[in-house]
């Protein structure tokens, strides 16, 4: 069995009483992110390392789930039939390619100030037992179920406290880093048991929390801890080694397990510019299957490194001198011997650099050896891609395993450790990751090139304020990209999770959806269309009266003054005038409105207003008869269009603004009442979505949002709804064809709430000044769009694009469905588009 006592904390105990304090380091984000946050990455690894002396291990496991843990998480969201399909459509995916993500560790020996205490009786036979379970070679189930379970250590209540003061004391010399944790009980046991699963899923967690215990006071007064280490044997498994892999048999299956040690790593790394030499995350990252990393690094001071290298240098030195006096050329090996040596003692000049010795190994785990031993092969071409020489080992197995502990109790050969400067530590990114996707969720679709799950939460960024996310999401990709089949996608999933939700359809890509079972059911359409029997009323789209009266204030400025107020005040004042009077009446309808507007041309004691009210009046009684004006002169019955759970609004037929026209003035008519009417609806639909209940799950879809963000007040709607899905539960869902439409005018005062996006998925584009865009909203500035176009264009299409995540990872990625029956309701591409290459949507 492992040879550990007791568990405190994030405090491990082995069976001599060594004391290991065991942290976290969250992952960093390293995938497609600039150059800059690269580097970055590479400097805090190697600048914290200067603030250690001495050994630390640094271990990163990857985190396996079966496909039944992840439906038990999936089925948290909701019970409804449609979901409960999904949840078996995507636990049958996953049988088949086991999710994982990965778990960054660092241990470090504390210093033992104690006298460990032992039943002397019970030493010979628990040497023995320990000992042959540790190794895993002999079958030892039946000694294990005896009463003793290792060494009786009993440790003073003294000594487990300044251990823990001990541990706090080292957090603080790991503070270099800057997301490190003290790892939790949970996390100690998990990772104490990882060796033993390596392959398959993760293992059940059994131990009590806290560690079980007797207290037992001497005849000295001191109170001394016993361990019950009972629960210990859950721990080990039994395991046999083989030539080259190693065998576990556990409740979940056979774990196959193998491990390749780590002979060499890139050289001459550049300092100015080490990426492109990330021998650690380039090695695993990149591979289709989870791979463990064990480092054990050694650390000498400053001045003691020093010194050993000036006497490796008087030893070169002396080899070139024998060289010489013997009139023969010095090899070349002895010369890049000294130039490096040179090039370490210079840094040390300028620099406080500790010296760095690390023997490493990486471990692959499989259900087979057949499958272990094709994957062992992808792992040392990968690692060959980026100069790191690893080998198959016959023979030490066993210590390749006991290396993922730093209670092992065989050591590697001293050949195997490497000297190095930090920063080729740093120059690996041992804690950089290739992830993308919330924890749990909905099956989104699958990373490229890896095929690793991506899933997606949108009440995520709600829950969990640390990401400091709006609950908004972008999807831009021009049509056929499968941007709308995405956007019905997400809301499909969160109205099996019982969300009420509003949806703005201004192409009639939607008919087909409405169609689906749930759909119909939780939801109605409602046509706006020029031409519809729909009639409805402006001037009441809120149930605040402030709210209210704003909406109805942006939309009778954009139909009555196209100018607006800074350049026609005398016509914003008759507009606000009209309102007021409307407003103190009982019935709030165009109507109505058109007679107030009358009254001012009639009676008010100025002529300018008079003139600017009759104005007004023209266009109200044009905008009348106008096949789109007209929706808005319903009669005010005091109804709610919003009597489902999910509302479609089709807005097919409206004049889209061209974009070349720089404002508001330069539309036409129909384009000014489109527009107004396009915020009308969405009004309404962010209106009745907000007066719910903050715990009530929420969505608000804007297709083509550009043209509210063309004049001011449809911007202050879609900014107002990005800022308030923060703290209502909703998540806003925006789509548009251009990934110019997020930026921010510089001549605009509005805030840029582009960064509060939570998932940003950029789909199939075709213009280089797009893809520069996508990338600069991406965060990729240091990309070049021109090294971009062919995948954007070419390789991003039926729902495959670029996304970057809540946490900021960026990657590529498939938009899958799992449900075979869901993609006829998400279609929406037309048959002659398909064959111009625009394919399905998802």
């Amino acid at each position: 069995m492992i040879p550990i006592s007791l568990l405190q904390g994030n405090v491990v105990f082995d069976d001599t009483g060594a004391p290991y304090a065991v942290y976290i380091i969250e992952p960093v984000p390293y995938a497609f992110q600039n150059k800059n946050i690269k580097i970055g990455a590479i400097e805090e690894v190697a600048k914290a390392l200067y603030g250690i002396v001495g050994e630390m291990y640094v271990y990163l496991l990857a985190k396996q789930y079966s496909a039944d843990q992840v439906a038990e998480q999936m089925m948290e969201f909701s019970s409804s039939p449609g979901w409960v399909r999904q949840v078996g459509y995507a636990r049958e995916h996953l049988e088949k390619e086991l999710p994982y993500h990965r778990v960054n560790y660092v241990v470090l020996p504390l210093k033992k100030r104690m006298s460990i205490y032992y039943d002397q009786d019970k030493i010979r036979y628990i040497k023995e037992v320990g000992m042959n379970a540790w190794q895993g070679i002999r079958d030892v189930a039946e000694r294990l179920m005896r009463p003793v379970f290792g060494r009786d250590l009993m440790y003073t209540m003294q000594f487990l406290e300044s251990m823990q003061e001990q541990s706090d004391e080292m957090l603080d010399k790991l503070s270099g880093f800057k997301r490190v944790r003290k790892a939790t009980m949970r996390e100690c046991e998990w990772w104490l048991k990882k060796g033993y699963h390596r392959g398959i899923s993760d293992p059940e967690l059994l131990l009590p929390d806290p560690f079980p215990t007797q207290v037992r006071t001497g005849q000295d007064e001191v109170r001394r801890v016993l361990p019950i280490k009972a629960s210990l044997v859950t721990l080990s498994k039994l395991t046999k080694e083989h030539l080259d892999y190693m065998a576990t048999l556990t409740d979940e299956g056979t774990a196959y397990h193998s491990y390749m040690p780590i002979l060499s790593v890139p050289p001459d790394i550049d300092e100015h510019d080490p990426t492109g030499y990330e021998w650690i995350y380039g090695t695993v990252e990149k591979l289709d299957f989870p791979v463990d990393t064990a480092l054990k690094i050694t650390l000498e001071a400053h001045e003691d490194a020093k010194k050993k290298v000036k006497r490796r240098r008087k030893v070169v030195w002396q080899q070139v001198k024998e060289w010489v006096g013997g009139k023969q050329e010095v090899p070349e090996e002895i010369i890049e011997d000294l130039d490096g040596i040179n090039d370490v003692l210079r840094k040390f000049r300028q620099t406080k650099m500790p010296l760095v010795y690390m023997t490493g190994v990486f471990a692959i785990g499989a259900s087979s050896p057949e499958q272990l031993r094709s994957r062992k092969k992808k792992l040392a071409e990968e690692a060959d891609k980026l100069d790191v020489i690893v080998a198959n080992s016959p023979g030490d197995q066993q210590k390749m395993f006991q290396h993922f502990y730093p209670f092992a109790k065989k050591s590697l050969p001293q050949r195997w450790e490497i000297p190095m400067e930090p920063g080729t530590i740093g120059a690996g990114v041992p804690f950089g990751v290739r992830k993308l996707g919330d924890p749990t969720g909905f099956y989104l679709g699958e990373m490229l090139g890896t095929r690793r799950p991506v899933f997606m939460n949108p009440k995520r960024p709600a829950m969990d304020k640390s990401l400091n996310r709006a609950s908004t999401i972008l999807i831009v990709g021009v049509p056929g990209s499968g941007k709308t089949a995405t956007a019905k996608y997400i809301i499909d999933m969160m109205v099996e999770w019982g969300a009420y939700g509003y949806i703005e359809d201004p192409k009639g890509d939607f008919d087909r959806f409405f169609e689906h079972p749930t759909i119909s059911k939780e939801g109605r359409m409602v046509s706006f269309t020029p031409g519809s029997a729909t009639r409805f009323t402006p001037f009441r789209l809120s149930k605040d009266e402030s709210q209210r009266v704003s909406a109805a204030t942006t939309i009778m400025e954009l139909m009555l003054n196209p100018n607006g107020s800074a350049t026609n005040e005398v016509r914003g004042f008759v507009i606000d005038e009209a309102l007021v009077r409307l407003y103190r009446g009982e019935k709030w309808d165009m109507n109505h409105f058109e007679v107030e507007m009358e009254w001012i041309s009639e009676n008010h004691p100025k002529d300018t207003h008079k003139y600017e009210a009759e104005m007004c009046l023209g266009h109200i009684k044009k905008f009348r008869h106008n096949l789109i004006g007209s929706l808005m002169y319903g009669d005010d019955t005091g109804e709610s269009l919003f009597d489902r759970k999910v509302l479609i609004a089709i807005t097919r037929g409206l004049v889209i603004p061209d974009r070349r026209k720089k404002s508001v003035a330069e539309w036409s008519d129909d384009e000014r009442i489109s527009a107004a009417l396009k915020y009308a609806t969405s009004s309404l639909g962010l209106e009745q979505l907000m007066s719910l209940p903050p715990y009530v799950l929420k969505f608000l879809d804007l297709e083509e949002y550009w043209i509210l963000k063309s004049f001011p007040g449809g911007k202050a709607l879609v900014e107002k709804a990005i800022r308030f899905s923060r703290f209502t539960n909703m998540t806003v869902i925006l789509s548009t064809q251009n990934p110019t439409d997020p930026e921010e005018d510089e001549s605009d005062d509005s805030d840029d709430v582009t960064g509060l996006f939570s998932w940003k998925i950029i789909l199939r584009l075709d213009s280089q000044d797009q893809v520069a865009s996508a990338l600069k909203l991406m965060g990729m500035t240091e990309e070049r769009a021109k090294d971009w176009v062919q995948q954007f264009s070419v390789v991003y299409k039926n729902g495959i694009g670029l996304v970057k995540d809540p946490e900021g990872n960026i990657g590529e990625i498939r938009v899958r469905p799992l449900d075979p029956e869901l993609m006829y309701y998400l279609e929406s591409t037309p048959e002659e588009q398909k064959k111009d290459g625009g394919g399905r949507s998802a």
